[in-house]
């Protein structure tokens, strides 16, 4: 029987979920830092490079 258990426990596990100072933090470096992290570097980046019809002795780095 505690094999049993043990092998269907995980599909349990949101039924004793609670928000620990641990599991905050977890869900706010998944949740806030990482997606503001990746926008962060697009917005940086964005119409920095261009491209559209270049060669191979052409800069992809817009002129600003």
């Amino acid at each position: 029987m505690y094999t049993y258990n043990k092998v269907f426990q995980r599909e349990d596990a949101y039924k004793h979920f609670r928000f620990t100072p641990r599991t905050t933090w977890i869900a706010m470096c998944g949740f806030v830092f990482v997606p503001g992290a990746i926008y962060y570097v697009a917005s940086q980046t964005h119409l920095q490079w261009n491209w559209s019809g270049k060669r191979k002795d052409q800069a992809l780095t817009t002129q600003s």
